[in-house]
């Protein structure tokens, strides 16, 4: 992620004070470093030493989410922001259960516009 993401994802940010680049960067930073003293807690033996029971269910909800995530990452990618944005908060909706056909067309389309909206126009920040 840090390597391929987001060094792809980010320009290079002339004329700003602050990198484009660098919350991405500093947000990877503090979850390494999380995931890190983890491992070596677990390493060390802190904690009472019982692992946390992880059954396939919970391992199949994860490899979901993975492949929704992945999914609308390829979306944004080739499809731009509004129409992978829609199809991940659609994929996201079905998977988590949602049945009623007006929320679901409501929230697919009206919050990535809401957004979009919202950054483009109040804040003036343009997006791709």
């Amino acid at each position: 992620m840090i390597v391929f993401i987001i060094p792809a994802e980010t320009s290079s940010g002339e004329g700003f004070a602050v990198a484009p680049s660098m919350l991405p960067n500093v947000s990877m930073g503090i979850i390494l470093i999380l995931s890190l003293m983890l491992v070596v807690g677990r390493i060390i033996g802190f904690g009472d030493g019982t692992a946390a029971p992880m059954e396939r269910q919970h391992w199949l909800a994860l490899l979901a989410f993975a492949g929704i995530l992945t999914i609308g990452y390829a979306g944004f990618r080739y499809f731009g922001y509004l129409a992978g944005g829609m199809a991940l908060v659609l994929l996201f909706l079905t998977y988590m259960g949602e049945k009623r056909i007006p929320i679901i067309i409501a929230t697919t389309v009206g919050a990535p516009l809401v957004l979009y909206g919202f950054f483009w126009k109040l804040l003036t920040i343009s997006l791709p």
